[in-house]
């Protein structure tokens, strides 16, 4: 069951009948005054992912997986590694690039993946605007978390879509999730849409 984030009347209903939010669609309104780029983040270096960045890239977006995986909002399946393998090498090497890489200090320890309004007919739907992009994921390695690598993959996202005349950006997150939670807020998302799911009693 998907509802509006700040309808607040029904959800002590839905609680009571074994209902619990699980998963939000967060929305973040162009930024028209990051003009001049996104602050540099020391030791920080984002780049258009490449050919020999995949095996990277899918270490990355597995580990993001298993994390997710333990709030409920993604189920790791057989054969997930091949999927995304699969899924990521399309992304590399394209003109109009919607795959990045993160250095720090030469070491290639997150990436942002990105689609533009062009491809969002998916989503686009669920906010009031017309050129809408979505933010697919954001990935940091562990060793790399607080050292200001996500938060620059984030902008640099942001000013890309700004760039190319994106009025929102629209991006899914784990209620749950201790990180991504107080993460994505920091960067300017609302919540917009939250998912209500009932699972079964386990014996």
């Amino acid at each position: 069951m998907v509802r509006p984030s700040r309808d607040s009347p029904g959800s002590a209903e839905l609680l009571r009948r074994g209902f619990a939010p699980v998963l939000v669609i967060a929305v973040r309104p162009a930024d028209r005054l990051a003009v001049t780029g996104p602050p540099a983040t020391p030791g920080v270096h984002i780049r258009p992912a490449e050919a020999d960045d995949l095996e990277t890239a899918v270490g990355l977006e597995l580990e993001l997986q298993r994390y997710d995986a333990q709030f409920g909002s993604v189920t790791l399946r057989e054969g997930a590694e091949e999927t995304i393998t699969a899924d990521l090498s399309k992304q590399l090497g394209r003109e109009n690039p919607t795959l990045w890489i993160a250095e720090l200090y030469g070491r290639p320890l997150g990436m942002v993946r990105v689609q533009f309004p062009g491809d969002t007919a998916w989503i686009r739907g669920r906010v009031a605007a017309e050129k809408v992009g979505y933010l697919s994921s954001l990935a940091v390695a562990e060793q790399a978390r607080s050292s200001g690598v996500g938060t620059a993959l984030a902008a640099h996202a942001h000013q890309v879509f700004d760039e190319c005349g994106t009025d929102a950006v629209l991006l899914h997150h784990a209620l749950a999730n201790p990180r991504s939670t107080p993460f994505w807020y920091a960067q300017g998302y609302r919540p917009l849409w939250t998912y209500w799911q009932r699972r079964p009693a386990v014996p």
